[in-house]
């Protein structure tokens, strides 16, 4: 198991209307909410590991900002959990996870990119698994939902070396969110089901743009486009 390495935290303004405090008020008091509240600790990692296959985003340990209900904290290591919709993190030589209740926003400062729970939204009313990448500050923007399912044993894997044991596996799809509703964004097709009034213009801006409909930020360069259009 990786040796856990001394953690950092700090605490970023806390977001309050019509107040304000000193900041090492605040940091003291995340970190108290964080140790009191919003931390629990890694039980066992046999709990987590079900059935064989990847259940984190990335592997390897990165810092993280998360948002938690009443502030930030910024962790030198930490991880995404897509199984179990939680991050993980390293506070003072212990791994501790944050429940996805108690989440609002996790940043990865060093890729440059935000997440939220996917459990926040929903698609055909039915919520989604997993966690939201989010391309965009204003909606609409593209998010990608990156989640894992099981793939089931094949009854002959022992004969034509297929899967012989349930398994995880990673797997994301692209969404225009319009602020209220999720689209599934496969083709270009989709992006004119939610413009039908801009689709000779979606179509000049898709070859123009040179748009690639299964890379999200190029998705979200021709929907800064469209945006323009209204």
């Amino acid at each position: 198991m990786k040796k856990l390495r001394k953690l950092f935290v700090c605490s970023l303004l806390i977001l309050s209307v019509g107040q304000s405090y000193s900041q090492s008020y605040d940091q003291l008091k995340v970190q108290l909410q964080f140790e009191s509240y919003y931390g629990a600790p890694l039980r066992s990692s046999i709990e987590r590991r079900e059935m064989a296959g990847p259940i984190f985003l990335y592997d390897d340990w990165l810092p993280l900002e998360v948002e938690l209900p009443n502030g930030t904290v910024r962790f030198e290591e930490g991880k995404i959990n897509l199984q179990n919709t939680m991050v993980e993190v390293i506070y003072k030589d212990q791994e501790k996870i944050i429940a996805p209740h108690n989440l609002k926003n996790v940043w990865m400062p060093t890729l440059s990119k935000k997440f939220t729970p996917a459990s926040n939204y929903k698609y055909n009313e039915v919520s989604l698994l997993g966690f939201m990448e989010i391309f965009g500050e204003d909606a609409p923007c593209i998010m990608t939902n990156h989640y894992v399912y099981i793939k089931k044993a094949n009854n002959d894997g022992y004969v034509n070396a297929g899967v012989t044991e349930d398994k995880l596996m990673k797997a994301t799809n692209n969404y225009l969110f319009d602020g209220s509703t999720l689209w599934l964004v496969r083709n270009q097709k989709d992006i004119v089901k939610v413009y039908p009034q801009h689709k000779q213009s979606i179509k000049k801006l898709s070859t123009s743009l040179t748009t690639n409909f299964s890379d999200p930020r190029s998705l979200q360069k021709l929907i800064v486009e469209i945006r323009r259009l209204n």
